[in-house]
């Protein structure tokens, strides 16, 4: 019987992840309802502290965001900028422009 016990909670805690991995938003309260639709009875509560032991033993390592192809040329772009706290908002365009020329 503790085998089923274990083989249960393995199986609990698969099904959290299928379900955070197609969509990292989902509410404990989904989560919940979607298991006992597989059979199995779990609170909201009893969710999110798998959720954190699976984040504390490194299980769910973190969260991203994945870009859907919108414009549909399959092209994404990002601007990181380290910006000093004396330089105004101007210089900042201006160092942009030039960037943006550059290339």
């Amino acid at each position: 019987m503790r085998e089923d016990v274990g083989s249960n909670l393995y199986k609990v805690d698969q099904k959290i992840i299928e379900i955070l991995n197609d969509n990292a938003r989902t509410p404990s309260k989904e989560i919940a309802a979607e298991l006992k639709k597989s059979g199995h009875d779990v609170s909201n509560r009893t969710i999110r502290k798998r959720i954190e032991r699976l984040e504390e033993n490194g299980i769910i390592k973190g969260y991203k965001d994945v870009l859907t192809d919108v414009s549909g040329i399959n092209e994404y772009q990002a601007v990181l900028m380290k910006i000093k706290h004396s330089e105004s908002l101007e210089s900042v365009k201006e160092s942009q422009r030039i960037h943006h020329k550059i290339r």
